[in-house]
């Protein structure tokens, strides 16, 4: 039951919680829904009519696929081939507004490498390195845990919290095609 909202009109009875009740307007035989409702069964004996604010909310239950990686993710704006600086690096990332850049062999290829984040960057500089001299390839080698497009958001998002990571490439065929990070794992997982 959705509430006191939900009516339920009984044809042919006289009295519904002991009071009379208004039978549903017919035309051409069939029930038509009341002003700012609308009729979801039609039975022989009853009709169930349901506000259409509450029709709204029954739409969004009956929809419950959930929602997958390819939904959520956004394309990879930028990436680096392991020849680049860290420098380099760090300005893409500034002029794509992101967090995390996708590492290739070559731009034709797509074939994701590495992922260097915001956070290497800052702990080669802590470690006294110059990021114009650092190449992306002198930093620590860690093949990146990729997504397929049809993945769930709960499965993105629990594989992020289990490999204590914060951005995942989205890879079908072998190719790049986007990156979804743990805000948009939350995201999703919110609309569900």
């Amino acid at each position: 039951m959705l509430g006191a909202e939900l009516l339920l009109d009984a044809i042919g009875a006289e009295a519904l919680n002991g009071t009379a009740h208004k039978q549903p307007r017919f035309v051409n035989g069939i029930a038509e829904a009341a002003p700012g409702s609308q009729v979801l069964f039609r039975g022989r004996d009853a009709i169930l009519r349901v506000r259409d604010e509450h029709v709204r909310s029954l739409e969004r239950v009956v929809d419950q696929r959930p929602i997958r990686v390819r939904d959520l993710m956004r394309p990879p704006v930028v990436s680096v081939e392991r020849d680049a600086h860290l420098a380099a690096a760090a300005y893409l990332m500034k002029k794509a507004g992101d967090s995390a850049l996708v590492v290739v062999e070559d731009e034709a290829d797509l074939k994701p490498v590495a992922v260097i984040t915001d956070t290497d960057i800052a702990a080669a500089v802590a470690d006294g390195k110059d990021p114009n001299d650092v190449r992306i390839s002198d930093l620590p080698a860690r093949r990146p845990i990729t997504v397929p497009p049809d993945e769930t958001a709960a499965a993105a998002a629990n594989l992020m919290v289990a490999s204590r990571i914060r951005h995942l490439p989205v890879v079908d065929d072998g190719r790049l095609v986007g990156m979804v990070d743990i805000v948009d794992a939350c995201r999703g997982l919110m609309t569900n």
